[in-house]
């Protein structure tokens, strides 16, 4: 990475990051303007969703030892046709041990698929009468609290979007100045900072001389002596008529 894409992915990560902690303050607020009434809204939603997935999951498992147990009962039948054409006692006594195997198998099967459908009953009871609780809960919730939930939801959408793109922006660091980044941030709150007329913008201290005029070259990153903050040199954005009084400052310097 060229040092200005360094310097620009700085700024952006210091603009994630205090989007970030706005976002933070933001939700606490919001969050506890819900009432209870909501709260408990969005726990019965959320163990409603994690009831419904449980017994899919469930339905699943059961699915497959199903088809398990057909396959051991295919097992079976082809174990006594095998049993009706043996020729001595050895072979009887093999196919004999094979087939009694094959119904323990299958007497597994079907246990663990009659305990898995009894848990299955259970939990749908279960979701019934969340689902009750949960549309009774819905109903009782105002316009006023809607309005929160669904704000404290696009708040946390927007929240998991930027932090994504923090974790993108931070990828493209080196490792050591990542670690730097991350370690600052969380001893400053803010890792970055742009350095001015010979000061760190941040703390305000005067840097060293040399310090500054490395800075300005733009070549390399530096930390402040002081707050320990990613330091940059940021050139002055000059107007038009600000821009115009230097050079006729200039130039009456030069005639002097």
């Amino acid at each position: 990475m060229s040092f200005e894409s360094q310097i620009e992915t700085l700024k952006s990560l210091t603009l994630l990051d205090g989007r970030i902690v706005d976002l933070k303050a933001t939700l606490e607020v919001e969050r506890a303007g819900i009432d209870e009434k909501s709260q408990r809204h969005a726990a019965l939603a959320i163990r409603s969703d994690k009831l419904e997935a449980k017994i899919a999951e469930m339905e699943s498992t059961k699915g497959d030892l199903i088809g398990e147990q057909r396959q051991l009962g295919a097992q079976v039948e082809k174990s006594r046709e095998k049993l009706a054409r043996v020729r001595n006692e050895k072979e009887a006594n093999a196919v004999q041990r094979e087939l009694e195997e094959l119904r323990r198998l299958s007497r597994e099967r079907e246990s663990e698929v009659q305990q898995l459908a009894g848990f299955i009953e259970e939990a749908r009871g279960d979701l019934t009468k969340v689902v009750v609780e949960r549309d009774e809960a819905a109903q009782q919730v105002g316009d006023t609290e809607s309005e929160a939930v669904t704000k404290v939801r696009a708040l946390e959408t927007e929240f998991h979007d930027i932090t994504r793109k923090r974790d993108e922006a931070l990828s493209g660091l080196g490792g050591v100045l990542r670690r730097r980044y991350e370690t600052i941030v969380k001893i400053r709150g803010t890792a970055v900072s742009s350095a001015a007329q010979g000061r760190c913008k941040a703390c305000h201290i005067e840097l060293p001389p040399m310090m500054f005029q490395k800075l300005m070259q733009r070549r390399e990153l530096d930390y402040c002596p002081n707050c320990h903050r990613i330091l940059y040199f940021e050139p002055a954005v000059v107007s038009a008529p600000e821009a115009d009084d230097a050079e006729n400052e200039s130039a009456a310097a030069d005639e002097s």
